[in-house]
């Protein structure tokens, strides 16, 4: 169903004028079919200059967001066009929506889980006995922010289970302590 609630055709018309592996740009009307996943209702006009509508499939990785301006390809193998990336430069992107998820109360022996669009662990919050504990569930997890990142706590551990431990910077390392004990 498009946005004004009338039906929107799955596949593009093989008689719509768009050829096959030609580029398009087009418009996101809503990033997320209601059933199935990883498609968004797109808008752009052909080469006609009538509007078209059509539930796309996009490419793995891509964050769609409502508005967002997409260029789609179609393989000539393909009986539709493929949302293949979102173009910078035209509009400036809002930022997505954070909606506020409802309090959980979590007890000794559950665990909070965060997981993708396709439902894999990305997050783990537990309780422990020690303390809470938040875990990244990947083989390479990154934790970043725009300013300045502070660790604190009463006593704090840096380890690496096996391998390296690598400290990188534009600047310079400084490590202030009353001792230093190196091995």
């Amino acid at each position: 169903m498009s946005d004004n609630g009338s039906a929107v055709a799955p596949l593009l018309d093989p008689g719509s004028g768009v050829d096959a592996a030609t580029p398009l740009v087009g418009d996101c009307l809503d990033p997320r079919h209601p059933s199935i996943a990883r498609r968004a209702l797109i808008s752009w006009t052909d080469p006609e200059r009538a509007e078209q509508r059509h539930w796309l499939p996009t490419l793995q990785g891509i964050s769609l967001r409502r508005g967002d301006r997409v260029l789609l390809l179609r393989p000539r193998n393909f009986e539709e066009a493929v949302i293949v990336g979102v173009l910078d430069g035209f509009v400036r992107r809002q930022p997505a929506d954070t909606p506020r998820g409802p309090v959980v109360e979590l007890k000794p022996d559950e665990v909070v889980t965060v997981t993708d669009e396709a439902g894999r662990a990305i997050v783990e919050l537990r309780q422990g006995a020690a303390g809470p504990s938040i875990a990244l569930v990947g083989d390479e997890c990154r934790l970043e922010v725009a300013g300045r990142l502070v660790l604190s706590g009463r006593d704090v551990e840096i380890a690496a289970r096996e391998g390296d431990a690598t400290i990188e910077a534009t600047g310079d390392v400084a490590i202030k302590a009353e001792t230093i004990n190196l091995n």
